[in-house]
């Protein structure tokens, strides 16, 4: 039932109750008036009353009305009330996420930034050690451009000349500038000789400068020992071998730690000896 019709009960329940008290209260001579009464009387009095019903009916409606919207009222509060703070929780959430990574991006770029001062600090340090190891290599650098630069043995190529007899002649002395017949180890080298050892090829630049040293104060009519002709015997190999595999002079006497004109010295009686 809707509040509506419980209202009209209510009105008629107290119009049937009321006609009861009228009656008991109004007399004869009263009931004799109304009944003398005319139909348009009677009727200005019910519509009196109807109206004043409508007006009660509508009291009490709007009253249900608000009343009913009070309460919607407060349970869409209610409500709203909730769902915010579901969404606060929910926004806690998402703050609390994006303070945690960003505290992990913040230490994160932390690391970077330490990996980068220690990067910048380890170049720092390999750029001094290498300006050290270059101010201390120059001196060395140096003398090994002037050890190259100056021929152990300066030899200029004779004129060829017209006869073998005149050739023959003037072949230079090879045994007189360094003590040691080159040119009889040129011969006697076989044309397919195997080729050194790597570990052979390393030692013999190794001791290079020595040997060049050593060959130098023979060609300059200096006295050596067995130890020095050895050297040189195995310099004319080296050379021999170099030369053959198709190196130039230039690349030869660097290789050895010799003077070029030693080179070409031992080179020139190798062709001539063929």
């Amino acid at each position: 039932m809707t509040t509506l019709e419980i209202t009209l009960i209510i009105i008629g329940v107290v119009f049937l109750i009321g006609s009861f008290m009228v009656n008991d209260k109004l007399s004869h001579k009263d009931l004799d008036k109304i009944a003398d009464m005319s139909a348009e009387e009677l009727k200005i009095i019910t519509e009196k009353e109807v109206t004043a019903a409508k007006k009660d009916l509508s009291d009490a409606l709007d009253e249900e009305i608000t009343q009913k919207q009070d309460e919607t009222k407060r349970s869409l509060e209610k409500e709203a009330n909730s769902k915010i703070m579901a969404i606060n929780e929910y926004s806690d959430t998402v703050l609390d996420s994006i303070n945690k990574a960003h505290n992990e991006i913040m230490f994160l770029y932390s690391m970077l930034n330490d990996k980068h001062d220690e990067l910048t600090r380890l170049s720092g340090d390999i750029d001094k050690a290498s300006s050290r190891l270059r101010s201390s290599f120059e001196p060395l650098s140096a003398d090994s451009a002037k050890r190259a630069e100056k021929p152990s043995v300066a030899v200029q190529k004779p004129a060829e000349p017209k006869s073998g007899t005149m050739q023959q002649d003037t072949k230079p002395d090879t045994k007189q500038m360094t003590g040691i017949d080159i040119s009889g180890i040129i011969k006697t080298q076989p044309a397919s000789a195997a080729p050194a050892s790597k570990a052979g090829a390393t030692a013999t630049a190794g001791t290079a400068a020595s040997v060049s040293v050593k060959a130098s104060d023979a060609a300059l009519g200096t006295p050596a020992g067995s130890s020095a002709n050895a050297d040189i015997i195995n310099h004319t190999h080296e050379i021999l071998k170099l030369y053959k595999s198709g190196k130039s002079n230039v690349e030869i006497a660097k290789l050895l730690s010799l003077g070029t004109g030693e080179v070409k010295l031992i080179i020139d009686l190798y062709k001539e000896g063929k």
